[in-house]
């Protein structure tokens, strides 16, 4: 007999060394997992994730983008509470009982995110999260957002319902995120941030060739989710002109990486990464670029 679920956490996953730490993680969380299940859905090539009472290996048999993964794992799920975390993410113990209690606290929620821990080693993991994820560090206040990312984001099924799962034309790990809350916002519902809800980001990101790729696919198809909601991101007429990305991008780059470093306090720290944040900004307004280019082909 099957028991009875009201939290589902799905984890797309693609060959992730570190899947299994993940889920070691959620087994030890400071919380009743007795209506819980985990769904890992993808291939898992290392042989780390192991079935029991608590995770169910969904198996697609071929490589596939997180957009489907996540929306296969909504099917199979049957929680009314759906949480959707990356594969190289470590939840900290108490987790999920800071997730779960944000909607508890917040009216007319429709998502809430968690925050990723800083780490200062390897070097470039952390120019990596510098650069990408600086928006959704611990050092962050709580409070409502205008978008959120997947990395740790509870959603209820219901607003699935309502507003549609996770668009599968995004084929990289990024836009499909932002894309899903905007919707969301646009529906009337609010977006919460909640830095106590930490995971430890431990991707396979270990050289510059590396931030490069990802800061490159984060404006391939973070352009195309910011100019489809224009007006929800304020952009300025020029922004839809790859000569104007490609020109701009070093006074892009600079001011973008100097907001990150020098208008945080607790990031002074780490302005020895300044250079290399540069060129990730640099790297996101290049893909941008691209991806104009290829839309007027």
């Amino acid at each position: 007999m099957s028991r009875d679920v009201d939290i589902s956490i799905v984890i797309p996953n693609l060959h992730s060394p570190m899947v299994g730490h993940v889920l070691e993680a959620l087994r030890h969380q400071d919380y009743d997992m007795r209506r819980v299940e985990v769904l890992v859905v993808g291939l898992d090539r290392h042989g780390l994730v192991i079935e029991d009472e608590l995770v169910r290996f969904v198996s697609t048999g071929s490589p596939t983008p997180p957009a489907r993964a996540r929306n296969l794992g909504i099917a199979e799920s049957r929680g009314e509470i759906l949480i959707f975390l990356d594969a190289d993410c470590v939840p900290a113990a108490d987790w999920l009982r800071s997730l779960v209690s944000v909607p508890t606290r917040i009216e007319n929620l429709g998502a809430a995110s968690g925050a990723m821990a800083l780490v200062a080693y390897p070097f470039w993991t952390l120019c990596d999260q510098l650069s990408s994820f600086h928006e959704h560090l611990t050092v962050r206040k709580p409070g409502f957002r205008r978008n959120l990312a997947s990395f740790s984001l509870l959603v209820p099924r219901p607003i699935i319902a309502q507003v549609g799962s996770f668009d599968e034309s995004f084929t990289d790990a990024a836009g499909e995120d932002l894309d899903l809350t905007v919707r969301i916002a646009g529906a009337g519902y609010r977006l919460y941030f909640a830095p106590g809800a930490v995971v430890t980001h431990r991707p396979t990101r270990s050289a510059l060739r590396h931030l490069w790729r990802h800061a490159f696919s984060s404006g391939y198809n973070s352009i195309r989710v910011r100019l489809q909601y224009a007006r929800w991101y304020d952009m300025p007429g020029w922004a839809r002109s790859r000569w104007a990305w490609r020109l701009l991008s070093p006074g892009i780059a600079s001011v973008r990486a100097s907001q990150v470093l020098v208008g945080n306090r607790s990031l002074w720290r780490y302005l020895y990464t300044w250079p290399w944040v540069f060129l990730a900004k640099t790297a996101w307004c290049f893909g941008a670029a691209r991806r104009l280019a290829e839309d007027m082909t």
